[in-house]
């Protein structure tokens, strides 16, 4: 079996996927501060900024969005709603699911947790060209639509998703 040489010298950083990652990281981390300031985790975080959008979401939906599985949701919910800062009450429309929404502690949180996270965003703005800056979350967000990645709404590929890594190796994460 012949190996082929990736391009020998080409750095990581002329990889779009290297440097998502090198920023979610670096955005991460701060997040975790402001959200550790503020008596959160980052997980925490991420369904309190959904929830206060102000749309009552399920379990399910917030494991989308928040990037996590479903069990991990019901963790994090689970925790928020006992502490105070969520409430979560039947769908109307199907009992069996909890709809989950922002309780005005939970609001509280949120506010204090968005002024560190603007203070984050706009320190990486301010260092970036007028032109570029506010182009940014516009190409995020577009770069995301194109991708989806088998979530947000493509049901047919998140189950494809889904199966492949169901199905596919286990490899350890060191």
């Amino acid at each position: 079996m012949t190996m082929v040489d990736p391009a020998p010298g080409e750095p990581a950083t002329d990889r779009i996927l290297y440097l998502v990652n090198r920023v979610a990281r670096a955005l991460n981390r701060a997040a975790e501060d402001v959200a550790a300031d503020a008596g959160v985790t980052l997980p925490e975080l991420l369904v309190l900024l959904v929830l206060g959008e102000g749309v009552p979401v399920s379990n399910a939906q917030l494991a989308r969005r928040t990037f996590v599985t479903s069990q991990a949701a019901h963790q994090v919910t689970t925790e928020l709603a006992a502490r105070g800062l969520i409430a979560r009450s039947p769908k109307l429309d199907n009992r069996r699911v909890l709809d989950n929404e922002l309780t005005d502690e939970g609001a509280r949180v949120l506010a204090r947790c968005r002024a560190g996270i603007t203070a984050l965003e706009t320190r990486l703005l301010t260092e970036m060209p007028p032109g570029d800056s506010a182009a940014l979350a516009p190409a995020l967000l577009a770069a995301a639509e194109t991708l989806r990645g088998g979530w947000f709404g493509d049901e047919v590929a998140e189950a494809a998703s889904t199966a492949r890594r169901a199905s596919g190796p286990r490899r350890s994460q060191a």
